[in-house]
């Protein structure tokens, strides 16, 4: 097992919903040793904690200091080299891509976004993201981004693909080569929105200027009534993606020594 996946797999256990299962796994050997109310303690802070992570109002106070970081510019002021695009997930096999890969909605909106921006600005546009699992039978990230801006009719001498990064560092460690062969300075960065904070500390660590252009905004900015109290599945989802880029800045802090900006 490569580094890559043994911090993948470290990641999936200490977050929800597998650490919640590791517990429960765990409730069941206390009661087999007698230890009920320890083990109907843990069972109800799995409870507990499952529906504060699923209602909107908590949800939100994890991903709005992070989406509150850097506000979405004026587009039509901004002034950059180049636009670069980072990848955050794809679909293997889509009936509807004739079994070629399909963007998550995450990423389908970042890119959207470097639509918007190149119609405004026409600059180029840098794609990164790696293969799934690193498996060199599988067509990268970027070139499924670049072929959907492709079909929204931009040309392809607007397009660069980086492919081999599998993470935030090697998006930004990679796209730096890219940036000193073309002799460009600033980029427009763009990235979902939760995400930003950590995107930019790890771009100004290899001494990259960025404009940061967040997108896929996930938080609700109205008053709550009673129906946000409700759990919902999409809401959990939300938080624990919340949650992995507090962990994820926490790491690169201590792994390479970046200070959240």
């Amino acid at each position: 097992m490569t580094l890559f996946m043994l911090l993948k797999a470290i990641s999936w256990l200490v977050l929800p919903p597998a650490v919640f299962i590791l517990i429960l796994f765990g409730t069941v050997l206390l009661i087999k040793e007698g230890k009920k109310f320890v083990a109907a303690m843990l069972v109800l802070f799995v409870g507990f904690s499952m529906y504060f992570l699923s209602i909107e109002p908590v949800k939100d106070r994890i991903l709005m200091p992070l989406e509150y970081k850097y506000p979405f510019p004026d587009m039509k002021n901004l002034n950059c080299d180049t636009v670069v695009t980072l990848g955050g997930g794809m679909y293997l096999n889509s009936p509807d891509e004739n079994g070629k890969p399909s963007l998550k909605p995450s990423v389908i909106k970042r890119v959207i976004t470097a639509y918007k921006i190149w119609k405004i600005h026409k600059k180029p546009i840098i794609l990164t993201g790696g293969r799934p699992f690193n498996n060199k039978n599988f067509i990268s990230e970027a070139e499924v981004m670049a072929d959907f801006l492709k079909n929204l009719g931009v040309p392809k001498r607007y397009l660069i693909t980086e492919s081999n990064s599998l993470n935030t560092f090697q998006n930004a460690e990679l796209t730096k080569k890219i940036l000193k062969k073309h002799n460009w300075k600033n980029v427009c960065l763009i990235t979902s929105a939760c995400h930003m904070p950590r995107a930019v500390s790890v771009f100004k660590h290899f001494k990259i200027k960025v404009i940061p252009v967040p997108t896929d905004y996930r938080t609700n900015r109205i008053s709550y009534t009673w129906e946000f109290y409700f759990p919902q599945a999409s809401s959990f989802e939300d938080s624990i993606a919340g949650i992995h880029e507090y962990l994820g800045i926490l790491f690169y802090r201590i792994r390479y020594g970046i200070k959240s900006n």
